[in-house]
């Protein structure tokens, strides 16, 4: 069972739903973690406050690299014609990650 797996949540802004893109709170929740780094699937976030919830599974794929996949429009018609394509989501949760303490104190 996961109920011992650390989980985390962040709250982040990204372009909102809206025509205007006007800056909205996205809440991302941690909702799956593989402890033992052993299956494909690594994490798994649930991600609100837009139009409707999504969520983002981060895949490991060979030579140790992640590939980072989210359910929204954007990413499933976007993602297809383009392997380097990242939606908005995904996008606010690398860099809430990048700008986190633990990511800059590992570097």
């Amino acid at each position: 069972m996961i109920a011992d797996q650390p989980f985390a949540m962040v709250l982040t802004t990204a372009p909102g739903p809206d025509r205007k893109k006007t800056p909205t709170i996205y809440q991302y929740r941690m909702v799956y973690r593989d402890p033992t780094a052993q299956s494909a699937c690594r994490v798994l976030w649930e991600v609100t406050g837009g139009r409707t919830p999504y969520q983002i599974a981060v895949e490991r794929v060979a030579g140790g690299d992640v590939a980072w996949h989210c359910t929204c429009p954007d990413a499933v018609y976007r993602g297809e014609k383009s392997a380097n394509h990242h939606c908005k989501h995904v996008r606010a949760l690398i860099d809430c990650a990048l700008a986190s303490p633990a990511a800059s104190s590992s570097n």
